[in-house]
């Protein structure tokens, strides 16, 4: 972020919202090729107390484990707001 913040890329709020989903995009493909490592120094399945946690995620914790799924399969926006996903027409212009 430093590096566009002073290249001027998002240097504005308006320019930084608009670069948000690509920005998002990239780390959560960061995350997955590296199995949520950032999570997993503190947050591991071998680690988990599932009676300590809620209904859902005690049931959903080992299904995920089970299924090979990482941290960001589920939890995309928990550190920050997750971005509005860009319609269509956003899309098809940025590739012409």
């Amino acid at each position: 972020d430093v590096l566009h913040e002073v290249l001027g890329t998002i240097d504005t709020p308006e320019k930084y919202e608009a670069h948000r989903w690509d920005m998002a995009s990239r780390v959560w493909e960061k995350m997955q090729a590296n199995d949520s490592r950032e999570c997993r120094s503190c947050h591991d399945y071998d680690n988990m107390e599932l009676d300590e946690q809620g209904r859902m995620a005690r049931k959903k914790h080992p299904r995920a484990q089970l299924k090979g799924q990482t941290c960001i399969d589920c939890h995309k926006g928990i550190a920050h707001e997750e971005p509005d996903e860009p319609d269509d027409e956003e899309e098809d212009s940025k590739d012409a």
